[in-house]
């Protein structure tokens, strides 16, 4: 587990935040905490948005979309249908991934979890995860991170069988 602990974009309203990437031999899943408060709306219009599929993160929700760029200037962008099942990716190509999304709250806050798996592990040097969520009010933002810190993380991943 590698911690990040950064803010990748925020509002009055909304916060997306990147807690750590757990690490695998093979690729990283960034773990983000999307957490959204109450501010003017009425119990009804409040309980009416507990079932909002946008805020959760999943894809073709009017959500948050989701990249990594590289250093080189290229991007992968999360792909916009659910991760399971899926066909191994073919190398080169980088894969950026939804994985899951879980969410929880009650009458002034609202949490939801939810992972995207990068594979492969980036080579080191800086890159950038980058999200845009339009109907939050988030423009493009984004948060530094060295491909090398994933590598580290890689070298302690241990398997559950040998």
């Amino acid at each position: 587990m590698v911690p990040l602990g950064a803010i990748l974009a925020q509002t009055g309203r909304v916060t997306l935040a990147v807690e750590s990437a757990r690490v695998f031999h093979n690729g990283a899943t960034f773990e983000i905490r999307c957490v959204r408060r109450r501010t003017n709306e009425s119990s009804s219009e409040w309980e009416a948005g507990a079932h909002d599929r946008a805020w959760t993160g999943r894809p073709g929700s009017g959500g948050p979309r989701f990249g990594i760029l590289y250093p080189d200037g290229s991007k992968t962008l999360a792909d916009t249908q659910p991760a399971e099942p899926f066909p191994p990716p073919r190398a080169p190509q980088a894969v950026l991934r939804r994985v899951h999304s879980s969410g929880s709250g009650g009458d002034r806050e609202r949490t939801a979890q939810l992972a995207l798996w990068l594979w492969p592990l980036p080579d080191p040097g800086p890159h950038r995860l980058f999200t845009e969520w339009q109907a939050a009010g988030i423009p493009e933002s984004s948060l530094e991170f060295d491909g090398a810190l994933l590598r580290a993380g890689a070298r302690g991943a241990r398997p559950y069988w040998t």
